[in-house]
Order: C-alpha cells, then structure tokens, then sequence
C-alpha cells in the first residue's frame, strides 16, 4: 500500500504541474485589448504631465515677471534712497552752517550789547562829571553875585539837550 500511495501522490504532483501548462494561451483579441487599454492610460498619463508642465512653465513666466517687477521697484528704491540721503547730507550741512552763523551772530550781539552798557556807563559818568563841573561852576558864580554880571564867553549846553 505503501507504493500504491506513493503512486497516488506522484501522479497527482504530475497532474497538477501540468494544469498550469495546459491552460488556455491568451488570445490576440485579449492581448490587444490590455495592449489598448495601456497605451491609452499611458497616453492619458503622458496628457496629465504635459499639462502639468504647461501649468509650471506659466507659473514660472509669471513668477519671472514678478521677481523683475521687484528687482525694478528694489532698484528705483534704492536710487531714491540714495538722492535722500544726499539731500539729507546737504540739509545737515546747511543746518551746521546756519547754527554756526546762528552762534557766531549771538556772540556779536553779546559783545556789542556788552560795549554798548560800557558806553552807556562811561556816558552816565560823563553826564555825571558835567553835573559836578557845572555845579561846581554855579558854585564859584554865586559868591561873586556882588561883582556885576558879566556873560559868559562860552556857554556850554545844557545835560538836558544831550
């Protein structure tokens, strides 16, 4: 019996080694009809990719066009920028010179305010010592009131005309 099953298995293995071998070839008609229906994947795929690079390169064209757009506008900018800061260096320069002449004005007016209380002093001195004299001189006039009057030979003007 024992062979009888060996037989029995050996034979079946063999069956079933065949089947696959036996099957039915695949027809024309099956193969072109995958063969279609690939390619027309394919084609749809390859479709799907042209339009994706269409959409790419216009997104790249217009990406292009905003970065010169920028660079432009960054150019114009800066050239502003630099004719402001010029006019700014100029303005600064022209407010150092004004406060110079500012300071330099201030200190002639303080040295000419300054000659003038000195004159103004020396004047009331003046005015002061030509009270004195004339007093002095209506002084030395009175005790001669005896004597007869006799003008002047040079009248001198009053403080108060001065």
């Amino acid at each position: 019996m024992k062979t009888y099953f060996l037989s029995m298995v050996v034979a079946s293995l063999a069956m079933l080694a065949l089947l696959p071998g036996c099957s039915k070839p695949p027809s024309a008609a099956g193969l072109a009809a995958e063969s279609t229906a690939k390619l027309k994947a394919l084609e749809a795929r390859v479709a799907r990719l042209e339009a994706e690079l269409k959409a790419s390169a216009s997104a790249r064209a217009e990406l292009q066009a905003r970065l010169e757009t920028s660079e432009q506008a960054l150019v114009e900018a800066t050239t502003k920028l630099l004719a402001t800061q010029q006019k700014l260096q100029v303005a600064e320069a022209r407010v150092r010179s004004l406060e110079q002449a500012h300071d330099e004005a201030q200190r002639l007016a303080e040295t000419r305010t300054a000659e003038r209380d000195a004159l103004q002093v020396q004047y009331e001195s003046f005015r002061k010592s030509l009270r004195d004299l004339l007093g002095q001189a209506e002084l030395a006039a009175k005790p001669s009131a005896a004597a007869p009057e006799t003008p002047p030979a040079a009248v001198l003007p009053s403080p108060r005309g001065l």
